[in-house]
Order: C-alpha cells, then sequence, then structure tokens
C-alpha cells in the first residue's frame, strides 16, 4: 500500500511539473519567466506574427481575446482582438507613422 501511495504522490509531482513549464526560445538557454507560457529573447531577430488576409482573419470562427495578427490586404497592419459586450472586435493597433509623428512632437 505505502508503494502504490508514494508512486501515485510521484506520478503527480511529475505530471505537475510537465504540464506547468513555460517555453523560453533563445540563444543565451535562459529560464522562461515563470509568468508567460512563451518567453522569446534575442539581440539580433525579431518575432514574425502570421500574416493574413481580411477574409482570413474574419474567417477565425471565435478568435481568442487578445489574438494578435498582421493583416495583408484592404488595411494592412496589426489588429488585436478585443471582447467587449457584444462580442469579438478586430481592432487595428496604432500605426508606427502616428505613433513617431506623436513622439516627435514631445
Amino acid at each position: 500500500m505505502k508503494k502504490i501511495t508514494l508512486l501515485l504522490l510521484t506520478t503527480a509531482c511529475i505530471l505537475q511539473t510537465a504540464f506547468s513549464q513555460s517555453v523560453s526560445i533563445n540563444n543565451d538557454a535562459s529560464v522562461a519567466d515563470a509568468s508567460a507560457i512563451l518567453d522569446v529573447k534575442s539581440i539580433s531577430k525579431g518575432m514574425l506574427l502570421p500574416h493574413i488576409t481580411m477574409a482570413q482573419r474574419n474567417a477565425i470562427a471565435t478568435p481568442a481575446n487578445g489574438l494578435i495578427i498582421y493583416q495583408t490586404d484592404n488595411t494592412p497592419g496589426f489588429f488585436i482582438v478585443t471582447t467587449p459586450r457584444r462580442g469579438a472586435y478586430w481592432c487595428k493597433l496604432i500605426t508606427c507613422r502616428r505613433h513617431c509623428d506623436e513622439r516627435n512632437k514631445t
């Protein structure tokens, strides 16, 4: 009976550790931040988000709140899903030009 209890406790601990880990993608072997499921770090490269058309974007049946894509046609740019009271809504993120213009005014 003690062996079965010990085996169950060990299995539970292993499963808890296996399913609660974060993923780290980097060149310096650093550990992922515990608050992130994916921690990407680089001093020479960026991250490329999915590039899709507006039709492809609109075909996503139930987009998750916070989903980010880059739309390639119609009004190109980064879009994020916000979920107000009436359902999911695609909102265009601020454009670089507007952001740079605003920063240069101060």
